[in-house]
């Protein structure tokens, strides 16, 4: 043992550059296919550290930091790396090896047997041994690559000169634009080369130019967007016109669009209540006239009495000229109350029952249609006492308007019943006022009868007449 240790020492103080020569000396031997028996062995031994290099390397890769400083330490803690670093000079012949073996040995351990070669230092921690960093051949390299700051201080004046070649080639070469003039009336278009960089920037050129654009005049694409080659850009001459916004009067621009373009241009805001005309999707011209009512609603809650509704039905069900009548009842309720408010004044009313405390019911008057089958729900408008006479006529004659007289029809005065009425009689039923008589005066119906046995057993009556008026 003391004897190795003592060749290890011995190895140790050898000169480098001797070690270096005989690494060279066996190499270029190889490369001339001329090595010796002892030659052939040094590169065996080589060989073999090569691959033990190798799994030293692989353990080193997957341990922890800890544990290779302790390994470091129990293999040669007295052993001074850095120093070893310095004094060891064989890059050149470490480079030779990996271009002949393909493989890059990083601080070798060649044992004192091969060839006679000094103990070189195992591979340890990086942060105990580092890989020599690599030197830069120009002076401007080395200034940059010194440390973390000058290197982030040349990325950016790359970046830099990047960005001035780019806009250098790009103003040098121009681009082409397609421009479109368009008013509420025509549209005009032309073709521009122009080295501008946004839109803003070719507005102001083509006013320098002699184009005809006011400050007031849209333009699309918005004046911050970028120009590009074969783009298309439009102009839209901007109209003064006079439009009403929630009531008042207001001087707006009518644009090429539509409504809703206009008044987002016009910067009008609105909401999904308020009543707009023309409606948001027409298209505006040289006449149109936006008019943008502002409209909200108010609620509310009441307790009310509500009387019950006389109804009239008219009901083939029952014979004519007979009625019935069903009495109803006054109810109470809780009622929601909807208040529409345009222009801050109240416009419309709307009522909606929420809970009967007690329901109504309507008082109904059937009135008997068998005979001519009108049925539906009416109103009456007016109740008199009618001096009921009856006629009758040939089959298909027509009275005072031109149409048919029948059973369900009647001859009035016109200037007290009105033409086209609808009456319902007492002992008669529904009759259509459509003819008129010398005789009938005021307050006289004549009520078409099928025979002239009925109207003989008519006679004259005075009767109960309703005017009615259908329901809607």
């Amino acid at each position: 043992m003391a004897k190795n240790k003592q060749k290890k020492k011995q190895n140790k103080k050898q000169d480098p550059k001797q070690i270096k020569e005989k690494i060279t000396e066996v190499l270029e031997a190889h490369e001339q296919d001329e090595l010796d028996e002892e030659q052939q062995a040094v590169l065996q031994r080589v060989e073999e550290e090569k691959q033990e290099t190798l799994d030293k390397i692989k353990l080193v890769l997957e341990a922890k930091e800890e544990e290779l400083e302790k390994a470091a330490d129990k293999i040669a803690p007295e052993f001074n790396y850095e120093e070893a670093a310095e004094e060891i000079e064989i890059e050149e012949a470490a480079e030779k090896v990996k271009a002949l073996y393909g493989i890059e040995l990083l601080w070798a351990n060649y044992e004192a047997e091969l060839a006679e070669l000094p103990l070189m230092p195992e591979r340890i921690s990086p942060s105990k041994y580092p890989k020599p960093k690599r030197e830069h051949k120009t002076r401007i390299g080395r200034y940059f690559s010194r440390d973390v700051h000058r290197m982030t201080m040349a990325a950016w004046i790359i970046v830099f000169a990047l960005l001035v070649g780019h806009e250098t080639v790009s103003y040098a070469i121009p681009e082409t634009v397609r421009v479109s003039y368009q008013s509420l009336t025509h549209i005009e278009k032309t073709t521009v080369e122009t080295r501008a960089r946004t839109v803003g920037e070719l507005r102001e050129e083509l006013v320098k130019k002699g184009y005809k654009i006011n400050e007031d005049d849209a333009i699309l694409p918005a004046e911050e967007a970028p120009i590009k080659n074969n783009m298309s850009v439009r102009v839209m001459e901007a109209t003064e016109v006079q439009a009403r916004i929630a009531g008042q009067k207001r001087t707006i621009f009518l644009i090429p669009g539509t409504v809703e373009e206009n008044l987002a241009f016009n910067e009008i805001v609105y909401d999904d209540n308020d009543e707009i005309s023309p409606a948001l999707d027409k298209k505006v011209g040289e006449n149109t006239s936006i008019v943008v009512d502002e409209v909200h609603y108010k609620k509310a809650e009441k307790q009310e009495k509500v009387q019950a509704v006389d109804k009239v039905i008219l009901d083939p069900k029952i014979q004519s000229g007979v009625e019935q009548k069903t009495e109803g009842n006054d109810g109470e309720g809780i009622f929601n109350y909807t208040y529409k408010y345009v222009n801050g004044k109240k416009a419309k009313t709307y009522k909606k029952v929420k809970e009967w405390i007690v329901e109504p019911h309507d008082n109904i008057l059937h009135l008997g249609t068998s005979v001519t089958g009108e049925t539906g729900e009416y109103i009456v408008t007016r109740t008199f006492i009618a001096n009921c006479t009856a006629y009758t006529s040939r089959p298909g004659a027509g009275g005072a308007l031109g149409l048919g007289v029948h059973r369900g029809t009647c001859a009035v005065d016109p200037r007290f019943i009105p033409y086209r009425s609808e009456l319902w009689v007492t002992g008669y039923g529904y009759a259509f006022a459509n003819d008129c008589g010398g005789a009938v005066k005021n307050n006289v119906v004549d009520l078409y009868m099928n025979s002239r046995g009925e109207c003989i057993r008519w006679g004259r009556r005075n009767m109960t007449a309703y005017i009615l008026q259908p329901v809607q």
